[in-house]
């Protein structure tokens, strides 16, 4: 529910934390993810305003056991890497790389 995903980001930022990047994992038969990844991604971005390139949905089957397996519902793992601490720093230190890796690129060219 985009309410429990929006309240532990709440627990985050309450924390001066800021969510790195996500890597969620959906484990089920049917339906496949495949043809609706992108939107899930946009979606969560939406949430909890992490960028959707920070964003890995994908998802994995059970071979038929367990009730995943069985089609009677759907499971779900996320990992998720945190920084805890100062903020401001951090955004200027991918800013800072992000130029660089800018610049790395226009000199390959």
């Amino acid at each position: 529910s985009d309410r429990f995903l929006d309240f532990a980001c709440d627990l985050v930022r309450q924390k001066n934390g800021v969510i790195l990047n996500m890597d969620i994992t959906i484990i089920c038969e049917l339906p496949k993810i495949g043809p609706h990844r992108e939107q899930m991604c946009t979606r969560i971005a939406e949430i909890t305003g992490v960028d959707p390139s920070r964003i890995s949905v994908k998802a994995t089957t059970t071979e038929g056991l367990g009730f995943t397996g069985r089609g009677e519902g759907i499971a779900a793992r996320a990992s998720v890497s945190l920084f805890m601490g100062m903020i401001a720093k951090l955004d200027d230190q991918i800013d800072l790389n992000q130029t660089r890796a800018e610049n790395d690129l226009q000199s390959l060219r």
